[in-house]
């Protein structure tokens, strides 16, 4: 078929195409074979004047070395490792199966300018992942798990213009992240999990115009030093974060003075400033913002001093839940009868009594207790052996390192028997909820049967 330019194939049932079928198609420059069956396809024998390939929404796993083509759309398939050659300009790899990037899978496309690898399972990136790629204009990396990115990873895109990095994980951004990117314009980092963002780390980004920061975990930034750092951003997104509503007011009335757009949010429901939803207060929440990092950087954190034991201490007895219940259901004659009911059954005994005594709560302190004396002894030894050493770092007012307990119980019988008179109210109030709704039912019931014998 001489002179064929485009073909299109796509949404048929194509599972293999022959190798060399295309190859006698001199003239072919555009070919769509999306949206079929194909499990493999051989990247050879193409004809040279192919600039543009689609076939995207197969189920391809293997990708062999790419060369002459300009355009591919390779999208929704199953590769996990590509070979890109030296003329790809634009790439799509979106939807796949990317777990990890290294540089050998781009280091020959030194022309690309175009390159999305979105929704994939990227949790990390190698530091020069994208050194040779100095031609890059725009690069697409949301919708991954990235939790950090290497310092200078970016560098060398000295030409890049646009860079999303939405709908990851990231919480942090160090200081010289964004170095090199000079001309960069668009920067996504929303639907994230920042909750800090130094305002240092855009110094670079002379002429950043648009900063997409909503759907974060941030409640403090310093608009003045922003906008020094990065003076040429005109438009700035900060809805869905967690904002104090006064450090709200502030920033966008800096931003009204600067002349510097915001998009106003829908927050109308709660406290909001310009739709923006903000708190009064520091209440502490179990969502994509809490971190468990401390706790796993440092596991013998004393638990008073924990977040959880925080809020129950702080941010809940201050809420107008707890106050309810202690309003209504503290010192009530139906309360003390119920809480009596309570304190008789076996699994309060249980807990109350047996549990201290049982195999597990044993084994489990006696092995707690020895991991302690280990630790103690360990201490000790290395104390020991390092008096001599004039580097060796102690604490400031003990010269004897010392093991924390991996709990400490000190000073918590108030809290622990607060903790569970709470416990007891919440259990009285599900009762009494429960009782009422019977009642109800049984109510309705008995109005139904009356309606349907007067009937008879």
């Amino acid at each position: 078929m001489p002179y064929l330019y485009k073909l299109i194939l796509r949404n048929n049932f194509i599972e293999y195409f022959p190798n060399g079928i295309f190859q006698y198609q001199k003239d072919l420059g555009h070919l769509d074979i999306s949206h079929n069956y194909l499990k493999d396809f051989k990247f050879v024998n193409l004809p040279k004047s192919l600039t543009l390939l689609n076939i995207s929404n197969n189920q391809i796993s293997i990708c062999e070395f790419i060369s002459n083509i300009e355009i591919i759309d390779l999208s929704y398939n199953n590769i996990s490792t590509i070979s890109i050659g030296k003329s790809v300009k634009t790439l799509y790899i979106s939807n796949n199966d990317f777990e990890f990037l290294n540089k050998s899978m781009l280091e020959n496309a030194v022309d690309l300018i175009n390159l999305n690898i979105s929704n994939n399972k990227i949790t990390e990136i190698e530091n020069d992942l994208f050194k040779k790629l100095i031609n890059l204009v725009i690069l697409d990396l949301s919708n991954n798990n990235l939790e950090k990115l290497p310092v200078g990873v970016f560098q060398n895109l000295t030409n890049l213009w646009e860079l999303n990095l939405s709908n990851n994980s990231l919480f942090n951004l160090e200081f010289g992240t964004f170095s090199g990117l000079d001309n960069l314009a668009k920067l996504y980092l929303d639907y994230n999990r920042l909750n800090n963002v130094p305002e240092k780390s855009f110094y670079v980004l002379r002429n950043l115009k648009t900063l997409y920061l909503n759907n974060n975990c941030l409640n403090k930034l310093d608009i003045s030093e922003l906008i020094k750092e990065g003076p040429s951003i005109k438009t700035i997104t900060l809805g869905n974060n967690k904002w104090p509503c006064k450090d709200l007011f502030d920033m966008l009335e800096k931003l009204s003075e600067m002349r510097i757009g915001f998009t106003n949010g829908t927050d109308v429901g709660v406290e909001n400033v310009n739709g923006i939803g903000c708190t009064e207060n520091d209440v502490f929440h179990f969502d994509k913002c809490t971190s468990l990092e401390p706790l796993r950087e440092n596991p013998h954190n004393d638990f008073k001093t924990s977040q959880f034991y925080k809020y129950f201490d702080k941010d809940f007895k201050n809420s107008s839940f707890y106050h309810f219940f202690q309003m209504n259901f503290t010192d009530t004659p139906l309360s003390q009868y119920l809480q009596g009911i309570f304190t008789s059954t076996r699994f309060f005994k249980y807990f109350d009594q047996n549990w201290a005594r049982a195999h597990f709560f044993k084994y489990y302190n006696d092995k707690n207790k020895e991991r302690t004396n280990s630790v103690d002894k360990d201490n000790d030894d290395l104390s020991s052996e390092t008096d001599s050493n004039e580097d060796y770092y102690v604490n400031g007012q003990n010269d004897e390192p010392k093991a924390l307990p991996l709990f400490s119980n000190e000073g918590n019988n108030g809290f622990n028997q607060e903790f569970l008179a709470f416990t007891n109210r919440i259990t009285i109030c599900v009762i009494i909820n429960v009782g009422m709704i019977m009642i109800l039912l049984c109510f309705i019931l008995f109005v139904f049967v009356c309606k349907n014998r007067r009937h008879i």
